[in-house]
């Protein structure tokens, strides 16, 4: 092999070097992407799903043991929150915070009435929350069951 072959060989090899950096770069930054999704999906989930429930619970008439172990609970939802919880970008098809809990109660299986007894609010209240979420989500004038929808929907579940 002449010193020709070599430079060629060596443009090659040099060319298929970069070709594999940048594939591993992109390969990176989606792999940096997908992280974020899950902590910011993470967190969401914690806060608007658990949460609210952990309020309603303070506000019971629980025994002083009972609100030790559900400080224990909040301090240790927290500290495995705060670390992740720098910068929070995902927005979750503008839903807030009730339409949140409400689609988490639909997914599980739970019916108006039924979630309309656990949150002490009115079947006409959550008829119109189930409406607005159809809304938001672009169901309003399909057939599409709201919890088929949820449960296929990886932004409210993960």
């Amino acid at each position: 092999m002449n010193m020709e072959d070599l430079q060629i060989q060596m443009e090659i090899l040099k060319d298929n070097l970069q070709k594999t950096e940048d594939a591993y770069k992109s390969l990176f930054r989606h792999l940096e992407s997908d992280r974020q999704i899950f902590k910011d999906s993470l967190i969401h989930n914690i806060k608007l799903s658990i949460e609210p429930y952990l309020q309603k619970l303070k506000d019971t008439n629980l025994s002083e043991t009972q609100m030790q172990y559900l400080s224990i609970i909040e301090n240790n939802l927290e500290d495995v929150i705060s670390p992740l919880d720098k910068h929070i970008t995902v927005n979750f098809f503008q839903l807030t915070p009730m339409e949140i809990q409400i689609a988490n109660l639909i997914k599980i299986g739970k019916t108006t009435k039924e979630i309309a007894d656990l949150l002490h609010l009115s079947e006409k209240t959550i008829s119109t929350h189930r409406n607005n979420i159809r809304k938001k989500l672009g169901l309003k004038h399909t057939k599409v069951p709201l919890r088929s929808y949820l449960l296929n929907t990886e932004e409210l579940s993960s």
